[in-house]
């Protein structure tokens, strides 16, 4: 590949030699990396790959670089690419410079006619891509900010003595303890402190050593300011850190974030262009055919030879796996046809599963080995529908690195390194609902509800929210009025967690806090996902605001909405949730892939991605596999509307009883 790059070079040259003209050589020695070859040649990454693709994966030593001896762009050594965009109608150079998370200083810099001239519709820009973890340097700590080098967590074990009007609050906020460790390690204290009652307590201490912040161990670490309105719960999605570890790190939130607070947390190995919803139609590069394979459920093996139409359909319509399959299918379909109006071609190839229980393996393992044999380079595949399937064929494709991308929930983390998991698991959902009602809340009171199915649950909540009330039902999951009295405030906003399997126990408590609303403002949150609330009237959710969290939005049909017109002309129906999903996620893997070659290296530099109802963010877990942390935290409108959830409070007063 070089070899020919020199001789192209060489061709549209004049008679003098190659390295004449301005290039140069450089043989690759023991030990160099790409970020001293950047730093000796003061040449960016992007350039370097451009002319020498080959080092993508990985140098080799002996081996023989062409680099410019005068470079094209600024010197930047975190640059790794530049992405072609056209300005759009009413655009500005800072909120396109927003949208990619860059500054407008970037996008000057590789588009100098900028720093004369207006931006203007139709203009064709490049923008920046950076790669953070490429540059090594040296932090230096911000004026009044103490820099910890090592922070260790240690146990200390104390007595104290009960002194009049002491409780268990003011003793556990003293130690650094919550009401429930308090409890925990002296049981006797259950059902009330005696005076003069001795009590022994082990809290946590942290220990720092403190250096000047001149030591390379601030590497790890980087800063940030806290600017206006920001919350805990955004912060920590920012900084992609838990509030416990932004705690450790900077001692002074215990008294709460204040604006222009600097905060240190740990370095992330990659920063991600992080947009809301990155713009990849204007950013494509690769105009190349993708190729996917598609494996679906679809059972054409129950087909009967010379079987007629009419019995084909309603055996379809029978099937609920089949019914699906197509579904997501026809979704797929739109996506391809969508790419191919804007100039990328897709070879798609699908597989039937069959779905036969008895032969789930056999089936996975025949379609793996049959797709080993026939790999197209830079594929991927979307599927098998079933959970299960999933890790079957990854494991075979596993050896050739194809991704294999699942479309619904898996059990479990992925352990295959090529095995992409495009829903965010439960657990996470559970923490960033959990994180999000941490920010809700402050200064609110809070009522969690649970019944003995969601006993982990319940106690992971009162961890969390040690001073919550907790409202434990009858034996029957029976509750009455009467036990929220003296719980709910009439003056301010009311925050009510709601774990609960039992239909039964979640109608109850929807009609009791139904009567609550003359007097009480109240917020319903539930961790878990809104599945559980379907046989709850819409009227009781939408009244209480029910917040909860989702992989999914839905699309509301409407006026505006040109992708249910365009499929309801097509195949006569509105489209399903299987339909939104096969679209989105496929057009998501055919523009990662249109703009950074190939699906892997997109998961690495694009941030998260969103489309008609579903959203993709994907991270690599410790086990190995990938993991889509992007979803959504919706509420019920007091218009019956399913919206995404602000920190902001819905306005409104609490009516005078």
């Amino acid at each position: 590949m070089k070899k020919l790059l020199l001789v192209l070079l060489f061709i549209i040259g004049t008679s003098t030699t190659l390295f004449g003209q301005g290039f140069q050589e450089h043989t690759i020695a023991t030990g160099e990396t790409l970020s001293t070859i950047v730093e000796k040649y003061q040449v960016s990454p992007y350039e370097l790959y451009q002319l020498n693709p080959d080092i993508k994966d990985g140098l080799e030593v002996g081996e023989v670089l062409v680099l410019l001896k005068n470079s094209q762009y600024p010197f930047d050594a975190t640059l790794v690419g530049l992405m072609k965009y056209r300005v759009k109608k009413k655009e500005t150079l800072y909120g396109i410079a927003k949208a990619h998370g860059v500054t407008e200083a970037d996008i000057k810099k590789y588009n100098t006619s900028l720093y004369a001239n207006q931006i203007k519709k139709g203009n064709k820009i490049k923008i920046p891509v950076f790669d953070k973890s490429l540059v090594t340097q040296v932090v230096t700590v911000p004026v009044g900010v103490v820099e910890v080098v090592s922070t260790k967590i240690i146990t200390e074990t104390v007595s104290h003595e009960v002194q009049p009007k002491e409780g268990k609050y003011g003793i556990s906020k003293k130690y650094g303890v919550t009401i429930l460790e308090l409890e925990a390690q002296n049981p006797e204290i259950v059902n009330g402190l005696k005076i003069g009652q001795v009590l022994t307590i082990t809290k946590k201490k942290t220990v720092e050593t403190v250096l000047d912040g001149t030591t390379p161990e601030n590497d790890k670490f980087e800063y940030y300011t806290v600017k206006s309105k920001e919350g805990f719960y955004s912060l920590t999605k920012k900084l992609g850190v838990s509030k416990d570890s932004l705690e450790v790190l900077n001692p002074r939130l215990i008294d709460g974030l204040k604006i222009g607070m600097i905060l240190k947390y740990p370095k992330r190995k990659l920063v991600k262009a992080e947009v809301a919803s990155f713009k990849l139609l204007d950013s494509i590069s690769n105009f190349e055919t993708q190729h996917i394979t598609l494996m679906l459920p679809l059972r054409l093996n129950k087909i009967v030879e010379n079987d007629s139409v009419s019995n084909i359909k309603k055996r379809i319509l029978r099937d609920g796996t089949v019914n699906n399959a197509l579904d997501f299918y026809s979704g797929v379909l739109i996506a391809v046809d969508s790419m191919k109006n804007i100039g990328i071609s897709t070879k798609l190839r699908v597989f039937d599963t069959q779905y036969n229980r008895r032969e789930v393996k056999a089936n996975s393992q025949r379609i793996s080995e049959l797709l080993a044999k026939n790999y197209q380079e830079n594929e991927v595949v979307i599927g098998p529908l079933v959970a299960s399937n999933v890790v079957l064929v990854a494991n075979g494709l596993a050896k050739y690195n194809v991704p294999v991308l699942a479309p619904y929930p898996l059990k479990g983390t992925p352990e295959s390194n090529n095995v992409y998991q495009t829903s965010a698991p439960i657990d996470f959902q559970r923490a960033e609902m959990i994180r999000f009602i941490e920010s809700y809340s402050v200064g609110k009171p809070m009522i969690i509800i649970t019944d003995k199915k969601t006993s982990a649950i319940k106690k992971e909540l009162q961890l969390k929210f040690p001073l919550a009330k907790i409202i434990t039902p009858r034996k029957g999951n029976l509750l009455i009025p009467k036990d929220f009295n003296e719980l709910l405030s009439e003056t301010i906003e009311n925050i009510v967690i709601i774990e609960a399997k039992e239909v039964g126990l979640l109608s109850t408590v929807a009609t009791i806090l139904d009567t609550k609303l003359r007097k009480h403002k109240i917020t319903l949150f539930t961790t878990s996902s809104a599945k559980t609330f379907e046989a709850i009237e819409n009227r009781y959710k939408a009244k209480l605001n029910l917040h909860f969290p989702s992989i999914r939005k839905e699309l509301t049909f409407g006026k505006e909405d040109g992708f249910s017109k365009t499929y309801k002309a097509k195949y006569g129906k509105l489209p399903s949730k299987y339909v939104l999903r096969g679209y989105d996620l496929t057009m998501d893997v055919l523009l990662r892939k249109a703009v950074s070659s190939t699906f892997q290296n997109a998961t690495q530099t694009i941030g998260e991605t969103s489309y008609l109802e579903n959203k993709f963010d994907y991270y690599k877990t410790e086990k190995g596999g990938y993991t889509n942390n992007a979803m959504y935290i919706l509420r019920y409108t007091s218009e019956l509307k399913i919206e995404e959830a602000s920190l902001t409070p819905s306005v409104g007063l609490i009516p005078k009883g």
